[in-house]
């Protein structure tokens, strides 16, 4: 009984949750212009993260609440969580090259050497974009997805938050980013092409969450892949208006530069979780001793 009622009360923390983020999201960008509304909006799932807790009396120890860094024997998940930016739009360049703009030749030298140059210029950037990056994670990472695990299986784990983390950017998606604005699917694929990014990027960044029990590996890898944008340096000399006249390359471009490579790793990293999870479950089943078997 005691853990039906606990069930009920996750699912109703999640339902609040969502609601309290998705107000607060759709209300800063009504009510700020875009460049405040962008780094503050990053801030809101921490925010319904707390006012939740509040709300409904939810209380975790420090520990439960991914604070420390645990960086002894987990530095090499940190490395992932930044490698995975660089190879995201690395290979998003490289499959655009390919696919979109085939007649232009394939990666010149000059471009690749620029491309690969860039990265460590932007590390630095990353840390610093970390903190506001910090902001969504301790919301999506650090509570929503832990409350879904109480009473969801894991594929159904980061299917519901695929959706609603993916529908959090829907003004964005309004908006062009992307995936563009001016392509015969507007704007329905442009949500589900997001959710769908958002359920497998989830996976990935679920799985050094677990691994570390911290959410500074995740917000690491978040602030990757916003900040190291090497992959467009690949692209051939575009035209300052191209987004607005060629809106159906630039929703072919969103879908290689975001789609493939996140739906491969957050694939990995989902069996590598069951995988985990399975050892867990061994590790923690009574063994029977050889004496007493017949």
């Amino acid at each position: 009984m005691k853990n039906e009622v606990n069930k009920k009360m996750e699912i109703l923390r999640v339902v609040i949750y969502t609601v309290i983020v998705m107000l607060l999201i759709f209300g800063l960008n009504h009510l700020l212009p875009e460049n405040a509304s962008t780094s503050i909006g990053m801030m809101t799932p921490l925010t319904a993260h707390i006012l939740t807790r509040l709300l409904t009396s939810d209380k975790t120890d420090i520990d439960g609440l991914y604070l420390r860094a645990h960086l002894k024997g987990n530095v090499k998940y940190y490395w992932y969580a930044l490698l995975y930016g660089v190879a995201l739009n690395l290979i998003g360049g490289i499959l655009t090259r390919i696919f979109i703009f085939p007649n232009d030749g394939f990666l010149p030298a000059d471009k690749l050497h620029s491309a690969l140059c860039q990265i460590p210029l932007t590390f630095s950037m990353t840390f610093m974009l970390m903190t506001v990056c910090l902001g969504e994670e301790y919301g999506w990472r650090a509570y929503l997805t832990p409350k879904l695990e109480t009473f969801l299986p894991d594929w159904a784990v980061f299917m519901v938050q695929g959706i609603i983390w993916g529908m959090w950017h829907k003004d964005m998606l309004d908006a062009g980013g992307n995936f563009g604005k001016d392509h015969a699917f507007y704007p329905w694929a442009n949500y589900v092409l997001m959710c769908i990014s958002c359920m497998f990027f989830g996976m990935f960044l679920t799985y050094l969450t677990r691994k570390t029990h911290s959410i500074y590996p995740a917000a690491i890898c978040h602030s990757a892949i916003d900040c190291i944008q090497v992959g467009a340096l690949l692209y051939p000399d575009l035209p300052e208006d191209f987004n607005e006249t060629h809106g159906e390359i630039v929703f072919h471009v969103g879908i290689l530069s975001l789609i493939p490579f996140s739906v491969i790793v957050g694939t990995i990293a989902f069996i590598l979780m069951q995988k985990d999870k399975k050892v867990k479950i061994i590790a923690n089943t009574p063994q029977t001793p050889l004496e007493n078997v017949a």
